[in-house]
């Protein structure tokens, strides 16, 4: 059989783009290594809560390359009082996506501490994980996952400490927006 010079070229051109992009596709990936989540502030709508005298104001997430943990952290803090803080406790829960009344897991930070004026912001970079150190979080396929971060205690330099009740509520349907 003869190929037209057009037939031919197509026929070499095709070899040279197709293959290359079979073989990508069969070549095995890699596979995910956490299960989908997000993370983000404690939830408002959840019963029995009070909100904090220090206002998270970043929660944010990242690594600076593939050797490092994936670090989930918070950056910014506004102090909502009129005392000044000296340090700060956070609590972080893990729940399943389609069941946000059920934490999974709880992770407790140390007291932190951090000088906050009062009725002032304040950047900072406190670790509350690393997803990579929770097993919990590592890849099962149709999983996903929410990680809510929330102020569990607040230490003002008069002495006296605020503390966070009865974490995590349940979603109260009523304040759900």
């Amino acid at each position: 059989m003869r190929f037209s010079p057009i037939q031919f070229t197509f026929t070499v051109i095709s070899s040279l783009v197709l293959v290359p992009m079979i073989a990508g596709v069969a070549q095995s990936q890699t596979p995910p290594k956490y299960s989908p989540f997000g993370y983000t502030f404690y939830n408002e709508s959840r019963m029995g809560y009070e909100a904090p005298p220090v206002q998270m104001l970043r929660v944010g997430g990242g690594k600076r390359s593939a050797d490092e943990k994936l670090k989930i952290g918070v950056s910014l803090l506004e102090n909502k009082s009129v005392k000044s803080i000296k340090a700060v406790k956070f609590k972080a829960f893990i729940f399943r996506r389609k069941a946000l009344d059920e934490a999974l897991e709880t992770i407790e930070t140390p007291v932190v501490e951090l000088d906050i004026q009062a009725l002032a912001k304040r950047e900072c970079d406190i670790l509350i994980l690393y997803a990579d150190d929770i097993p919990l979080l590592a890849y099962k396929p149709s999983e996903e996952f929410l990680l809510e971060v929330a102020v569990a205690e607040v230490h003002y330099d008069d002495g006296t400490v605020w503390e966070a009740k009865n974490l995590p509520g349940k979603i109260d349907p009523s304040k759900v927006r």
